[in-house]
């Protein structure tokens, strides 16, 4: 297993949040393919994170990902309207471009 974490504790006096905010990131590499995101906030916050994590499967300097193949076991997408903003609901991936149920 690797793994990997930071805490970031912020105060509203720095941020600007209305409450503090301790944020716990974990980087699992298991059996489970873990990414583990813990928040603690002391105050309604609103608060949206995202992960943007990139990995290089190959290791440092081993080219471009060209020939690496991608299998994700998730058959649903939350749906989205005309504005992008989730509605909800659910809506399967099949045949469309976010289906990498089969390698």
């Amino acid at each position: 297993m690797i793994k990997r974490c930071k805490d970031k504790s912020t105060d509203i006096c720095v941020s600007g949040f209305p409450g503090d905010v301790i944020i716990s990131v974990s980087y699992i590499l298991s059996g489970k393919n873990q990414l583990v995101i813990i928040m603690t906030l002391n105050k309604p916050t609103p608060l949206n994170l995202a992960n943007h994590a990139y990995w290089n499967l190959g290791g440092q300097n081993s080219g471009n990902i060209l020939n690496e193949v991608v299998q994700i076991f998730g058959s649903q997408i939350i749906a989205v309207d005309n504005k992008l903003i989730p509605t909800g609901k659910f809506a399967s991936v099949k045949g469309t471009t976010y289906d990498f149920l089969k390698p």
